[in-house]
């Protein structure tokens, strides 16, 4: 009798569990190469190489499309402004956001960090928020690579350097869909710590 109780509340527990753990698994990248093994082929890159400093200036979103994605870029009550083979806000301390439509998207990358008025990127710190509940602030260097996949789509993201004299910059922007990923869920753990339990329980018994 002692033995089902234990085995009713470890189910009990796990059951739980399944219910509350994460329903996605995300995983975050900061070398490119190692990125591109886990973003499938026939992906978006956008290098902003048709766009020279100030030569987009505009309080309209900014949409571009290619491969089957399509996304659109916006810095709300503010201009995105371009530097040269970038896109940056028109105002410092302001956010970009990017909304993703067509092909679902499930993994993003790029260069991204605070920038001077001059366009030049600087080191200093970005946020990163993503859709799927994914956040990431760090300390980031001139031309340091960042890359998020994730096992659910990612329909929005903002970018945000914080810093109150920098302005938010994108270069070198990625968009596609993430290879296969096998989350291991919490419940799956749980379940097996338990089994564990009942043989040691079970043998216990037998004694």
């Amino acid at each position: 009798m002692r033995k089902i109780k234990l085995l009713m509340l470890l189910l009990g527990v796990a059951c739980m569990v399944t219910f509350t753990a994460p329903t996605y698994a995300a995983m975050s990248y900061t070398d490119e190469t190692t990125f591109l093994t886990a973003i499938q082929s026939g992906y978006y890159l956008e290098d902003f190489s048709a766009y020279t400093y100030g030569s987009y200036n505009s309080l309209d979103p900014l949409s571009l499309s290619g491969n089957g994605y399509a996304w659109s870029m916006s810095s709300p009550g503010n201009s995105l402004y371009s530097s040269d083979s970038a896109m940056s806000t028109g105002a410092a301390n302001m956010p970009i956001n990017i909304s993703f439509t067509g092909n679902s998207v499930t993994a993003v990358g790029g260069i991204f960090g605070p920038s001077e008025t001059t366009g030049d990127f600087v080191a200093g710190n970005i946020s990163l928020t993503l859709s799927d509940g994914t956040s990431l602030t760090k300390y980031v260097n001139i031309g340091d690579f960042l890359g998020f996949t994730s096992t659910v789509p990612i329909t929005s993201m903002t970018i945000y350097a914080p810093d109150s004299v920098t302005f938010t910059q994108v270069d070198h922007f990625y968009v596609g869909t993430a290879g296969t990923v096998v989350p291991v869920p919490a419940a799956v753990w749980l379940l097996g710590s338990g089994l564990i339990g009942l043989i040691g329980l079970r043998r216990r018994f037998k004694k």
